[in-house]
């Protein structure tokens, strides 16, 4: 089989980018979201497995140093970054409950959560919304696929779904929404 590397890789970004209104609103509405956490000087949290653990690292990262423009340090919060902690967890209860333990303690209900799962089905990111649900539901986004479970994909969650199933695709649009985020914030803020 012949395979041309070029239009493999554009045909399934441009099935995973493609965007539509609601897609389009919701973004803009998660990217505003961040906007009036950060002003508010409350936490932005973060929480994500595998790959997507790395997303939401690297996505927290900006709040302290820059993406583009230098900013003065926003409050952010990766729930996967404290090893300690979730191994902890994870040894002494389960690794289910790795996020929702620390939210139980830390989430304010000026806060906001974002959650990353490409398969929307991991049950420590499941029970962190759980968690965050109980303090201020309208503060909770679930960045996933449209092959996540109906119940994920659904405004209860102000879930924002991208349109594949290649988990690859999902995470590289996950963090060309999470960059355009932080652009924005720092556009809009541009403190220094």
């Amino acid at each position: 089989m012949d395979l041309d590397f070029q239009s493999l890789l554009k045909a399934e970004l441009n099935q995973a980018m493609s965007w539509d209104n609601e897609t389009a609103s919701k973004l803009t509405y998660l990217a505003n979201k961040v906007l009036d956490t950060v002003r508010s000087n409350n936490c932005v949290y973060a929480i994500g497995n595998g790959g997507s653990a790395a997303d939401a690292s690297h996505f927290i990262g900006e709040f302290t140093s820059k993406c583009k423009l230098d900013h003065f340090p926003w409050k952010g919060v990766c729930l996967n970054s404290n090893l300690s902690t979730i191994t902890s967890i994870a040894n002494d209860i389960s690794f289910e409950e790795i996020f929702s333990r620390q939210l139980q303690v830390h989430f304010n209900a000026g806060d906001i959560l974002i959650a990353l799962s490409t398969s929307g089905r991991s049950k420590n990111i499941i029970n962190a919304l759980n968690v965050v649900t109980k303090i201020a539901p309208k503060n909770i986004f679930l960045l996933t696929s449209t092959n996540a479970p109906k119940f994920l994909n659904s405004e209860v969650y102000n879930s924002i779904a991208v349109p594949s199933a290649i988990t690859s695709r999902i995470q590289e649009v996950h963090m060309h929404w999470l960059h355009g985020i932080i652009e924005y914030c720092e556009l809009k803020l541009q403190v220094l």
